[in-house]
């Protein structure tokens, strides 16, 4: 069996710029591709489908998220491995073998990814530690694979039994924290995560179509506390408690922010305590 037929390539869009796109998908042109797109682009669709072989071309009506919009990626999936990326990720055919030669070989690895790089050519956040240690954000500067807690979730490698046994992605996490997740819950059935040296890409993390950056702050700040707090919620609730506690807090500095005409700073402190107000709601 030609090893390309074993492999879907799983991609979930959402406003990355057209020019990441394409180039993204020239590389690995070859392989079984399955596109969510969570934005809906009809226009992006009958452009994309015009130039490249796509297996299946979802448009979604509404923004799935990350986990969620990968989780149906995944259903539309009927080969014995999937290679999870984002589209800011740029990985060529060579270096994605090399991920289904390791993975194949070894049993007792339930995922594995490549090691990330930026387009100067420097070491990215890669294989660490999960987010309750204190050296979670530490940058591994390795030569050799890592045998790791978690891997980077813009590029993992599986075996399609595996993710669907674990459970898939926490569709109650949007963006964040949905590959430590992932990577805990290997544990469960024994997996370990790897992070494969001899194979590379280039990550150019999320150069987006969206030009507003007041909007993006607020969708990060937005998203990244609402999943901190449930990714934190069943694991650690001191931790919990005292993100609760940064409320009246960030009530005075969105207070402050106003009157000194600081709009940047206003906008993150606002969508920080809107996050916390809904996550109150939700966990009543």
């Amino acid at each position: 069996m030609n090893n390309l037929t074993e492999i879907t390539i799983c991609m979930v869009l959402y406003d990355e710029s057209e020019e990441i796109i394409l180039k993204t998908l020239e590389k690995i042109k070859n392989f079984k591709i399955i596109i969510i797109d969570n934005k809906g682009d009809k226009k992006l669709k009958k452009k994309i489908t015009s130039k490249f072989n796509i297996s299946t071309y979802y448009l979604s009506n509404t923004n799935l998220g990350f986990s969620k919009g990968f989780n149906k990626a995944i259903s539309f999936c009927e080969t014995r491995f999937a290679f999870i990326k984002t589209a800011d990720c740029y990985i060529d055919e060579n270096n994605i073998l090399k991920l289904y030669n390791y993975l194949k070989s070894n049993i007792n690895c339930g995922i594995v990814s490549p090691t990330s790089y930026d387009e100067k050519g420097n070491l990215t956040f890669n294989a660490g530690n999960l987010p309750e240690k204190d050296n979670y954000d530490q940058i591994l500067k390795v030569e050799g694979n890592v045998c790791a807690e978690k891997v980077l979730g813009a590029s993992m490698f599986v075996r399609t039994e595996d993710f669907l046994k674990v459970g898939l992605f926490n569709e109650n996490l949007f963006i964040y924290f949905s590959d430590d997740d992932l990577c805990k819950k290997m544990k469960t059935i024994n997996k370990h995560t790897v992070q494969l040296y001899e194979s590379n890409c280039i990550h150019v993390h999320g150069i987006s179509k969206v030009k507003n950056k007041f909007n993006k702050i607020y969708l990060r700040e937005l998203y990244f506390t609402l999943d901190e707090l449930i990714y934190f919620k069943d694991i650690n609730k001191n931790k919990v408690n005292r993100l609760k506690s940064k409320i009246t807090n960030y009530f005075i500095k969105i207070l402050l922010s106003l009157l000194t005409l600081n709009i940047s700073n206003f906008i993150k402190y606002y969508a920080r305590v809107y996050a916390y107000l809904k996550f109150i709601k939700k966990t009543k």
